[in-house]
């Protein structure tokens, strides 16, 4: 039997919050402004900043932009035609700038990797298909649950 003391903590939305961590409402907010829609004609970087905060520093935005770019924002494809292993050369740029300096070989299989365990085209699409019922816009549990509500 132990007779050492333990520690329990009870962690919620009021200790988080007051942290500065995101609420389901604000992660949610976030979600969408990061996302791009269909209609939209926002560019990667004003979406980064509305989703992130006009308070982020400029070294954060661009580091956002460039993650996004390399897992396959629709900006970088338009048409959402490339495939897990179709790179661009901006998306080569944006790896090269955040990884240590290798080969262009090392930065696509790089790429692929991140793509194939971060499907950030397929978290838009499902953004894009909930819907916006309340006044705050679509609810992060319509994003969690889309994909089960449209086989019934």
């Amino acid at each position: 039997m132990r007779t050492d003391p333990r520690t329990v903590l009870f962690w919620g939305a009021g200790a988080t919050a007051s942290l500065g961590i995101r609420t389901t409402i604000e992660q949610a907010r976030s979600l969408r402004e990061l996302s791009p829609r269909p209609e939209g004609k926002d560019t990667l970087e004003s979406r980064v900043r509305k989703g992130l905060g006009n308070d982020i520093a400029d070294q954060w935005v661009i580091a956002f932009c460039d993650l996004l770019k390399i897992l396959g924002d629709r900006e970088e494809a338009r048409d959402g035609s490339l495939s897990v292993s179709d790179i661009l050369d901006q998306q080569l740029t944006a790896m090269g700038r955040n990884w240590e300096e290798v080969g262009r070989e090392a930065l696509r299989q790089r790429i692929v990797q991140l793509r194939s365990l971060y499907d950030w085209p397929a978290l838009v699409a499902a953004i894009n298909i909930c819907p916006e019922r309340t006044s705050r816009g679509f609810e992060l549990v319509d994003l969690l649950t889309s994909t089960v509500d449209s086989h019934k």
